[in-house]
This record gives C-alpha cells, sequence and structure tokens, in this order.
C-alpha cells in the first residue's frame, strides 16, 4: 500500500518550484480519457484515501510526480517554466505509462 500524503507532499513541492495543472495534467490517468485533473482537485482525493493501491492509477501518478521532482531537481533546472515541467511530466508519463484499469 502507499501513502497518499506522499503524493501532497510532492504536488506541494512541485507546485513551489512552479509546476502547475498544465503539467500535472499530462502525467495524471486522466489524459487517457482526454480530460485534465487538477492538482487541488486530486490533492484533495489523496486527502480522502487512506492508502493508495499498489500497482494502482493514483500510485502511478505519485511515482510520476517523484520522477518529475528528482529529474527537476538533479538536472539542475531551476527557470519554474512550464515547459520545462510539460517536457519533464512527460517524460515521466513514457517512464510509467498509463493504463486504463480504474484501479486507485
Amino acid at each position: 500500500m502507499t501513502n497518499p500524503q506522499r503524493t501532497i507532499e510532492l504536488l506541494d513541492a512541485l507546485k513551489a518550484l512552479g509546476f502547475t495543472d498544465a503539467a500535472f495534467a499530462r502525467l495524471h490517468h486522466f489524459r487517457l480519457k482526454g480530460k485534465d485533473d487538477t492538482m487541488a482537485a486530486h490533492a484533495a482525493y489523496c486527502e480522502k484515501q487512506g492508502f493508495l493501491q499498489q500497482g494502482g492509477t493514483n500510485e502511478a501518478v505519485q511515482l510520476r510526480l517523484q520522477l518529475v521532482l528528482n529529474a527537476y531537481r538533479s538536472g539542475g533546472f531551476s527557470s519554474g517554466r512550464e515547459s520545462v515541467f510539460a517536457s519533464l511530466a512527460d517524460a515521466a508519463w513514457n517512464e510509467i505509462p498509463g493504463v486504463q484499469d480504474g484501479n486507485s
């Protein structure tokens, strides 16, 4: 089981660096449905959860967020530009592709 509080912490850390809802939508599984989720909506969802299902779609979101944060920090990025975060979100999506399975 995965702690959803970690997702909230990652969102907070990324947001402080300039991460936007547009970049978040690029790594969230709703993109497979042609929908955009927001950081606030996803954080609110996570606040209500006791855990995230291992191997589920929301655990994958958490893992992608961690990849983006790690890449931004260790890559020496500092501009906070949306285009940088969009590229990192796309890279995270490509590393951990989304699947439509309905798991949380």
